[in-house]
């Protein structure tokens, strides 16, 4: 029991020593089942293999500032289609989200109305016609007569006037007969570009008027990400208008165009910024989310490797080498990204600290070798 309590005894004295036995690796410590009480020993032979005892040189490298910003996905087209007549509808033959190729029928409506004004107006440009071939048989004959004084100035003068009012009643007895067949037309909606239908506006056999939304629908072959970016960054998007875009699946774009608006919204001061999205993306929907970012500065940042950094509960620290000693300094950290870490304060150019706080707490460090952190 003597022998045990010694044991305990140095084993706690070692723990004193080394501050916060929690915050080493597993590796530092082995478990021997031939040690009394099976107490775990420190295994300075894996400790030794695991640190390596050299030092960083502090020096600052020149970072992007990146702006994030939520965007929307929205379809280049997108459009819907209003009636462009009174009648009743037929036939709806697609529905929502049904694909549609370009040119397919979309709807047909009641024509019996459209085709008895075309019957009407046919009719009258057809009266039109006769009248107009009349006139000017008449004032064919007065011209042969005018010259041997059979035929007054008045009367030549009339048969002029009649000629040219029938040949502009039947212009316009033709323009009645155009828009009555473009109003027989109008009975059938056609689909003008290949998409996705996104909602119906009407039902199987409600009489719509001119104007009335029928059907709507996007193009899901040309898709564009839309942000709102503030005025105070409007310079520096200018200087280098291009974007990276991370779509709500994960997928990311980069080096995408921006096209800017010229002018900014009067309330909110912004400036609104399309995106456009290769052709060859699938599965985007418009409404969804997306993030995009952009440079909007380069400034000079310290970043030392994530294993530089010491933590000791709330405690962020770095071993720092002066005047041959290490001197344990706090600092505050940034964003990690790659295994670095960003130095917001605590640390200066040129300063060296130890490039794993671990082995110098553990076994010291007399000569430390010197790298520089990148």
């Amino acid at each position: 029991m003597e022998l045990r309590s010694i044991m305990n005894m140095r084993r706690t004295a070692l723990l004193a020593v080394m501050l916060n036995v929690s915050a080493f690796p597993p590796l530092l410590f082995a478990q021997n089942n031939d040690a009394i009480g099976n107490e775990p020993m420190l295994n300075q032979e894996i400790v030794n293999d695991h640190f390596a005892k050299d030092l960083i040189t502090i020096a600052p490298t020149l970072v992007k500032q990146t702006l994030a910003l939520d965007a929307t996905i929205e379809a280049v087209k997108n459009a819907t289609v209003s009636a462009q007549t009174s009648a009743r509808i037929l036939a709806i033959n697609y529905d929502v989200n049904d694909r549609v190729p370009e040119g397919a029928e979309l709807l047909r409506m009641t024509s019996k109305e459209q085709g008895a004004e075309l019957t009407r107006v046919d009719a009258e440009l057809a009266s039109a016609k006769a009248i107009n071939i009349e006139t000017q048989a008449q004032l064919q004959r007065l011209k042969q007569l005018f010259p041997q004084g059979a035929v007054s100035q008045g009367d030549m003068d009339k048969a002029i006037a009649n000629a040219k009012s029938a040949t502009q009643a039947v212009n316009a007895a033709q323009s009645q007969v155009d828009k009555a067949i473009e109003n027989v037309k109008y009975t059938q909606v056609f689909a003008p570009f290949s998409g996705i239908v996104t909602a119906r506006h009407v039902e199987m056999g409600e009489t719509v008027q001119p104007g009335q939304a029928l059907l709507s629908g996007y193009s899901n072959q040309a898709m564009r990400a839309v942000t709102w970016v503030p005025e105070r960054y409007l310079a520096a998007l200018t200087r280098e208008p291009a974007f990276t875009i991370r779509l709500s699946d994960g997928r990311v774009l980069s080096d995408i165009t921006a096209e800017i608006s010229p002018f900014a919204d009067p309330k909110s001061h912004a400036y609104m910024v399309r995106l456009s999205l290769p052709s060859q993306l699938t599965n985007l929907s418009p409404g969804s989310s997306a993030k995009v970012s952009f440079t909007r500065h380069q400034a000079e940042q310290i970043q030392i490797p994530e294993t530089a950094i010491y933590h000791l509960n709330q405690l962020s620290a770095v071993y720092l080498w002066q005047q041959g000693k290490y001197l344990l300094t706090q600092v505050r950290l940034g964003e990690t990204h790659n295994g670095q870490v960003q130095i917001l304060s605590g640390l200066s150019a040129g300063d060296k600290i130890a490039i794993n706080p671990y082995q110098v707490l553990v076994t010291g460090a007399a000569s430390p070798s010197q790298h520089q952190a990148q």
